[in-house]
């Protein structure tokens, strides 16, 4: 990350409810073109994303500060994101090939089925406003909500969740296809064998 981009997330992370483009210059003191090209690039990269109604940037929840996390749901995915970057660094250090290809395979299985729990959290909280009422799916503001906090919680969580998975795919991508075929083409095979189970 450029120092820039560095004293924007700094200066959001410091922020409760996110700052406008004005409050972001007078707290870094960076050039309006400066903090334009820098927001650009954060919001790309999913690190920020900008509340449309209020105009102010927020920095995602999974790059707070873990004190100002809300709830231990909250602190346990960003400590994953920590975790899986960590052991990602770890296992491209490991010198015997066969060694680090189980460290991998091991990694991959964990962190994928980590980010099936997290989906699965995030669309159980996304149905809180229907109250065990399922007439309440043809109501379009319920619809409306329910989206809104899906989409809400990809960018705070599962973007960076599945970033750091990423990264320690970067740091091994010379074992990467080796590990990832055989568990993507068994899980391939549950998936069939699920949809076949369903025709019947």
């Amino acid at each position: 990350m450029k120092p820039g981009e560095l004293k924007i997330v700094q200066a959001l992370a410091s922020s409760k409810d996110g700052s406008t483009f004005t409050e972001i210059e007078e707290n870094t003191k960076l050039s309006h073109t400066a903090i334009a090209k820098y927001l650009d690039t954060l919001e790309t990269l999913g690190v920020i994303h900008k509340d449309y109604s209020s105009r102010r940037y927020v920095l995602a929840a999974i790059y707070k500060p873990i004190k100002d996390l809300k709830n231990e749901w909250q602190k346990w995915l960003k400590l994953s994101a920590v975790t899986f970057l960590k052991e990602g660094q770890q296992i491209s250090e490991i010198k015997q090939r066969a060694e680090r290809v189980e460290g991998l395979r091991r990694f991959l299985e964990f962190a994928f089925n980590h980010l099936a729990l997290a989906t699965w959290e995030i669309i159980g909280e996304s149905l809180v406003d229907y109250e065990n009422d399922p007439s309440k799916v043809n109501n379009p503001r319920l619809a409306d909500s329910r989206i809104a906090r899906i989409n809400d919680a990809v960018q705070n969580w599962l973007i960076g969740l599945a970033d750091s998975i990423a990264v320690t795919l970067a740091w091994n991508l010379d074992i990467y296809k080796e590990v990832a075929e055989p568990i993507w083409n068994r899980k391939l095979r549950e998936l069939e064998g699920l949809i076949k189970a369903l025709d019947k």
